[in-house]
């Protein structure tokens, strides 16, 4: 077994992968360095070509189910009777297959490539439909496939289709192909790279080992597994993570035609489908099964079908209904022009109510956190002492309770007889009301002193006359 080839693989180096799937090929790839297992020799028996084809044919069918295809032996991909290829790309991908791929599951991008090559030369092929479930894989042999499947987009439609999941390398390829579709189960995104860097050195110290590592270049042996990772090391890493990760945002947004904002704005995350279809990820939300009749409508010659459309019809139910004719083909492209009619009237209403509603959420937040913060700065040990201060703090300028508790504690305690309160109302002229208008029998009759009211209300008992 070369591990030393494989180690470069899994470890320092980007991987463009969902974040858990390292971390099971890394216990397989573990498991095979300390001999936990071992491979099984394949049953030494040949098969016939005639069982071949059967045993080929069966599979193909149990993995369609529900879609006609056409029976071919000579193909080595799936075909449907309207002539699109269905090419699988499923696992973790990586740029060649090793022994690992059946305990992990893992497909190669040469033989992607093989396969679209394949169908884009293909005479009975009349467009390509990428079926992906993957979680991503390999950063190197990636933009080769890529570019590969962006380029063959001028021979042949190529779509594409994740059922259910296509992240990060996998999206990166599916985000070359002309549309994209995903099942409301399924998901997309993680525009991100992650790399992987294994420390040793106590393992090693604990079986007795000694690594002594010769070099020549201050940073020829940064990432070192015999040693703990250096900050120059970790540094150097990320350096490579984000350039991937730059790269991978520039590619979407060649292949989707958006921006490379866009794309590193959803920070790697995972995606669900109406998530990914408000930011044009993907071009619809449809099955498997509505994607094929979708594809084989446009190779009709229908162009209802644009980029949005959310299917919510079930699919036929039965392989004759499956087969796509002119007639098929117009009424389907009719259903849709309807269904992105009542779709953007629809996106447009909830728009303008979800903005009202917004609007008026707005305000009352900012009613209510205006209320708290004078009611902190109030509440404050210094403002007691500083009333007046406090008051123009709270009702006459934007500070926070924070600023506001820092310069009252700085500023003079205010001179104030008797209580605040009534200090405070000895300022205010008080109103003339009832028989203190001056008019009728009130005239000339001596005015209720508020303040003074107040000031003995908060005297002592005793002292109060």
């Amino acid at each position: 077994m070369r591990y030393d080839h494989l180690w470069t693989r899994l470890y320092n180096t980007p991987l463009l992968i969902h974040t858990e799937k390292p971390a099971v090929i890394e216990r397989i790839f573990q498991a095979h360095v300390m001999g936990e297992h071992r491979m099984r020799a394949e049953e030494d028996y040949e098969e016939s070509p005639e069982q071949r084809a059967e045993r080929e044919h069966q599979r193909r069918a149990v993995a369609y189910a529900g879609i006609p295809l056409q029976r071919r032996d000579d193909k080595p991909y799936a075909i449907t009777q309207s002539g699109v290829a269905l090419i699988p790309i499923l696992g973790t991908l990586v740029q060649r297959g090793d022994w690992m791929d059946a305990m992990s599951g893992l497909t190669s991008y040469s033989s992607i490539a093989s396969l679209l090559d394949t169908a884009l030369s293909d005479g009975d092929v009349r467009g390509v439909l990428l079926e992906i479930d993957s979680p991503g894989g390999e950063g190197a042999g990636l933009m080769d496939l890529a570019a590969r499947i962006y380029g063959g987009r001028g021979k042949k439609r190529i779509w594409s289709t994740a059922t259910e999941q296509a992240f990060s390398a996998a999206y990166w390829l599916a985000s070359q192909t002309e549309k994209l579709y995903a099942p409301i189960t399924g998901g997309v995104g993680s525009i991100g790279a992650v790399a992987l860097h294994v420390d040793q050195s106590k393992r090693d110290s604990q079986m007795g080992y000694t690594y002594t590592v010769v070099y020549a270049g201050a940073r020829k042996v940064d990432l070192n597994s015999h040693a703990p990772l250096p900050p120059e090391g970790r540094a150097r890493l990320q350096l490579e993570v984000d350039r991937f990760r730059a790269l991978f945002a520039g590619e979407v947004a060649k292949g989707r035609g958006i921006s490379a904002e866009s794309a590193l704005a959803t920070e790697a995350a995972l995606l669900t489908p109406d998530q990914a279809l408000e930011g044009k990820f993907i071009d619809g939300i449809a099955t498997l099964m509505e994607t094929v009749a979708l594809i084989e409508a446009a190779l009709s010659g229908s162009t209802g079908v644009l980029p949005g459309t959310r299917m919510a019809a079930a699919g036929p139910s039965t392989s004759q209904e499956m087969i796509m004719t002119e007639k098929t083909a117009a009424e389907l492209a009719n259903a849709a022009k309807h269904t992105d009619a009542q779709l953007e009237a629809a996106c447009t209403k909830a728009r303008t109510e979800a903005l009202a509603e917004g609007e008026k959420k707005g305000v009352a937040i900012g009613v209510n956190a205006e209320r708290e913060r004078a009611r902190g700065i109030l509440a404050l040990a210094d403002a007691k002492e500083r009333p007046q201060l406090a008051l123009s703090m709270a009702h006459d300028s934007e500070m926070t309770v924070e600023q506001a508790g820092k310069l009252l504690a700085k500023a003079p305690k205010e001179a104030m007889t008797g209580n605040a309160f009534a200090a405070l109302m000895a300022n205010i002229k008080n109103p003339k009301v009832g028989v203190d208008t001056g008019e009728g029998s009130g005239e000339g009759k001596p005015r209720i002193d508020t303040a003074e009211i107040y000031a003995r209300l908060n005297q002592p008992h005793q002292a109060r006359t």
